[in-house]
């Protein structure tokens, strides 16, 4: 169908339909012609563009008339500097690819593919062709980190998701693209026609926040649609205004409006590489101060009419913060609020046939005039944005023994203060089965809605969902009318919703009657006179008749019967009831019990399970989608969890990371610094409860967490945070160390230095990847680590060898591997090794050398190869604990306090000092280096023979009757 509107009454919409192949042109033309593709990997965001047409005599193009086929495409990595936010179109993947797709938060990994780009130099952007044999991995994190100059990282986690927020303050950032054919010369000017935008800066700026007088703006409609809680403010003009001011004096930016030049001529270029264009030109400008395009929570291009648009007025991703607009369009009110409501999110607003015929919200085609219209959202869009929501009533006929009875407002009255909690509302949501819902929502022509010209005044019933789907507008409601559905989400019985009377007043209101018609009819409800009338017989309820009102309301009756021992709940029928609670914890470590007036308690019991031991064998990194669901045999309250890579199936620099720590269970995962894929291999780890802990076999560890964004690169003298052990240990433990978190979007690894009996120092250690010069961006993260005294033993069936040396041999790669003597293990063992010194300046992790067997595990210092290639290094010290495969540890709680952090408490060692006690345990037999093949025999010897004593009892062969499970291994 087709929808006449007054001259300048445009719809912008986000692009939205034609066939795909009519629409080619509004982004991409075709590149693949005179382009020589280049086949590579490729990773991007994933976003969505849906097109709506707009003809030259100002009529809309309904996307039902043609069908609906939305344009899918990649928000490419930034792989160096003025890249980030460039677009590409992507061909080679079919609907059913998208299925699990979150548009602007997915991240995918393309492992071959040909990219088209006619101007590579300046990011124009093109086509990518997935090959039918390429592997496509998707996470819901972006793989690639975003930089800036200096080796800054591009930005917060919400930023870095491509979303609009729907609430808070969004700075916005208006590109004002000026190309090659619209000046003549350096000393530009915007008389040239369509070959420029037809309005100024200043001008526009005026009309999308009013810095100039214009009262009817997208900010001041957000606004007031939202009552201040969701804001637009010109960019610059909040957290970012400081490195703002640093730009460049020959920089023209005023209210949040950017001047940018470029080069090309656009006249007939489709727009969305005119868009990339102007994208990669602003980053040039904003690389210099710390930022970039996407340093904003919003951003829209301004372009002149010559570009190609393929007939539409403007377009965004939706959900995402990138919009662009034809100049002649951008200063239009209506089309600037429909262009951001699909930013944060929302899509289009229906009635009848026509997709954006309910012109009761702004996400239909109202009069999109320059100063309006005054519109709105409608129910669904409404619920979904959230800004009403303690105004929101949930209701559902079938599973509800009570009709609903309320006074809906409209958004003016709420606005005004003048709407009551739990007395008046909004949006009622009605459940329904199927994918939507119905949502009920009065239609009050006052305030921030008084542009309203569509069923004016009246109750609307939209069909929809609260993730801002297409809406459909059901029915239109006056004052004393109904709307029937017959046989309501399958049931035999028709919901009907009444429009019972209107009144105005301080709020107006609009009474609602929701019921399901049993066969006797549904009528509105007299006015109540006292409670007795307002029986619901539910005796859940307490039923009370509001004189002011007329109306009965129904409350939760409270069922508490003051006992902390009993489980308190509420039967319809029979009324309150309380039984007896178990008390059950899930923790089989624990005896429960219960008090009446303090209700659970859970008491340890001696000699549980407090560690676990297992491995898991990795196919490749956490780039490339794989990682590992660990889950733990026994629940912990506060675990942690350390790793160490034992094999060296791949040469290139990897580490192990664990994040996702819960009681039951953690992901495992690798990755390589420069974020690429990695061979297969054996992951070894230990999961410990927090505490200090005395094992069965006599052996003491004490375990924590600490979270710092402190952190040592490359150049860089360590400053650790110190932590203080609860208790001294007899002699220098073995301390282990991994991230237990992900919160950084680069590479890291961990560092621990300076154990002593009392303690050591940790941080975050980031290697070669940034220089000691680079300005670096460190989120928080927890490292978790275990320290155990030194020896060995039995503890049940299991052995434990455990200790801690610096050989002051080179261990870098391809140097000499650093030797762990094993003995008595029938099979490799689960064995974890950290390095525990900064000797060397470049940083260093540890990393299995190749070789691992059941009576040795190699260990190079590992190095990054981010910046070098070279991995040479010198000797550091190394702790390892290694158990027998699917160790269950048992243990009792060392009554002492928790470790903690104590500044003043540890020495510093220097990186070139040697360090403060060497402890073989239980003996070193130094000898000759061991070859550096992984396939050649040790010889030099760094732990006991396996003839010498004990130093520690062992334990009784016996299981204690609390024992959990082993563990096993997990194949990704």
């Amino acid at each position: 169908m087709k929808i006449s509107l007054p001259k300048l009454a445009l719809s912008s919409a986000l692009l939205c339909t034609l066939p795909r192949s009519s629409i080619g042109s509004i982004l991409f033309d075709d590149v693949t012609s005179g382009t020589t593709g280049v086949e590579t990997s490729v990773g991007c965001i994933l976003h969505e563009v849906e097109p709506l047409i707009v003809t030259d005599d100002h009529v809309v193009v309904d996307e039902n008339e043609v069908g609906h086929d939305p344009i899918r495409i990649c928000e490419r990595d930034a792989t160096e500097e003025g890249a980030p936010g460039i677009m590409y179109d992507l061909e080679g993947v079919g609907n059913d690819f998208f299925a699990d797709v979150e548009f602007g938060v997915t991240h995918v990994v393309f492992s071959k593919a040909t990219v088209y780009e006619p101007d590579e130099a300046n990011h124009s952007g093109g086509k990518i062709i997935v090959d039918p044999a390429s592997t496509r991995t998707k996470s819901g994190e972006e793989a690639t980190t975003r930089r800036l100059r200096g080796g800054m990282v591009d930005e917060s986690e919400e930023r870095r998701r491509r979303l609009s927020p729907k609430e808070g303050v969004t700075d916005l950032l208006v590109l004002y693209g000026i190309p090659g054919d619209c000046r003549g010369g350096p000393d530009y000017n915007t008389t040239s026609g369509n070959l420029c935008n037809i309005r100024t800066p200043s001008f526009y700026a005026d009309s999308l926040f009013g810095t100039n007088g214009d009262l009817k703006t997208v900010a001041s409609q957000f606004n007031a649609c939202s009552k201040g809680k969701l804001q637009y403010v010109p960019a610059c003009s909040d957290a970012s205004s400081a490195e703002c001011a640093q730009l460049d004096s020959n920089v023209l930016f005023a209210n949040g409006v950017l001047e940018v030049k470029i080069d090309n001529n656009v006249i007939g270029m489709a727009s969305g590489s005119a868009v990339n264009l102007v994208t990669t030109a602003a980053n040039s400008i904003l690389n210099p101060i710390g930022l970039s395009v996407t340093s904003f929570k919003q951003h829209m291009v301004i372009l002149p009419d010559s570009v190609s648009w393929g007939g539409a007025a403007a377009w965004a991703y939706r959900p995402g913060t990138q919009s662009a607009f034809r100049s002649s369009y951008a200063d239009h009110m209506g089309v600037q609020v429909h262009e951001f409501g699909h930013n944060v999110g929302l899509l289009h607003s229906g009635y009848g046939t026509g997709s954006y015929n309910d012109h009761s919200c702004m996400q239909g085609n109202p009069s999109y005039g320059n100063n309006g219209p005054e519109v709105c959202w409608n129910g669904p869009n409404s619920y979904t944005l959230g800004w009403y929501k303690d105004y929101h009533k949930d209701f559902d006929p079938v599973n509800s023994n009570d009709p609903f009875h309320g006074r809906l407002v409209g958004v003016g009255d709420w606005a005004d203060d003048e709407a009551v909690v739990g007395t008046h509302y909004v949006v009622v949501k009605i459940s329904q089965s199927g994918s939507n819902d119905l949502f009920v929502m009065y239609n009050r022509v006052e305030g921030p809605t008084k542009g309203v010209n569509f069923f004016k005044n009246e109750v609307m019933v939209v069909e929809g969902g609260t993730d801002g789907r297409q809406t459909w507008l059901q029915s239109h409601i006056p004052a004393g009318g109904e709307y029937a559905i017959e046989n309501f989400s399958g049931q035999s019985r028709t919901l009907v919703i009444k429009n019972c009377r209107q009144e105005a007043g301080a709020p107006d209101y609009s009474e609602v009657y929701i019921a399901l018609d049993d066969g006797t009819g549904v009528e509105c409800p007299a006015e109540c006179t006292d409670d007795d009338s307002c029986d619901d017989n539910d005796m859940c309820t307490v039923n009370t008749c509001s004189a002011e009102l007329g109306i009965c309301t129904f409350t939760d009756l409270v069922c508490d019967d003051g006992d902390a021992c009993t489980d308190d709940v509420c039967d319809p029928i029979t009324g309150c009831s309380h039984t007896k609670s178990t008390c059950d914890d899930g923790d089989v470590c624990t005896v429960d019990s219960c008090v009446a007036e303090v209700g659970c308690s859970h008491e340890s019991i001696p000699n549980c399970a407090v560690m676990e031991t297992g491995q898991v064998e990795l196919t490749d990194t956490i780039d490339l989608g794989v990682k590992a669901q660990i889950e733990f045999t026994h629940t912990y309250n506060d675990p942690v969890v350390v790793a160490f890579i034992n094999t060296r199936n791949g040469d290139a620099s990897v580490s192990p990371r664990v994040k996702d720590v819960t009681s039951t269970g953690c992901t495992i995962y690798m990755q390589e610094p420069d974020h690429q894929n990695h061979s297969p291999e054996t992951v070894s780890y230990i999961v410990a409860e927090k505490g200090r802990w005395e094992l069965s076999g006599g052996l003491t560890f004490e375990a924590g967490s600490h979270s710092t964004d402190r952190a040592r690169g490359k150049g860089m003298n360590f400053e650790g945070d110190p932590i203080s052990f609860s208790a001294s240990f007899q002699k220098n433990p073995a301390v282990l160390h991994t991230l237990n978190t992900n919160a950084n979007v680069d590479w890291m690894t961990s560092l621990a230095t300076s154990v002593t009996t009392g303690g050591f120092q940790i941080a975050q250690e980031y290697a070669e990847t940034s220089t000691l010069n680079d300005a670096v961006t460190i989120a928080t993260e927890t490292i978790g680590w275990i320290a155990f005294e030194t020896g060995f033993g039995m503890i049940g069936e299991n052995l434990f060898i455990i200790g801690h040396y610096d050989d002051g041999v080179s261990n870098g790669v391809g140097q000499t591997q650093f030797i762990i003597n094993l003995f008595g293990y029938e099979n490799p063992p689960d064995i974890v090794v950290a390095v525990i010194g900064e000797n060397g300046r470049d940083g260093s992790w540890a990393r299995g050398s190749g070789t691992y067997s059941s009576t040795n595990q190699g260990v190079y210092a590992e190095e990054d190869q981010r910046s070098d290639v070279e991995r040479g290094h010198v000797s550091e010290p190394f702790a390892w604990a290694s158990f027998d495969t699917g160790s269950v540890v048992f243990g009792e709680r060392t009554p002492t306090a928790s470790p903690s952090v104590s500044p003043s408490s540890l020495p510093t060692i220097s990186p070139s000092s040697s360090p403060t006690e060497v402890t073989p345990s239980p003996s070193v037999s130094p000898s000759s280096a061991p070859s550096n093949s992984p396939s050649s025999s040790p010889t030099k010897q760094h732990s006991d023979s396996p003839s010498a004593e004990p130093t520690l009892s062992s334990a009784p062969s016996e299981t204690p009757p609390n024992a959990i499970g082993e563990t096993g291994q997990v194949e990704l």
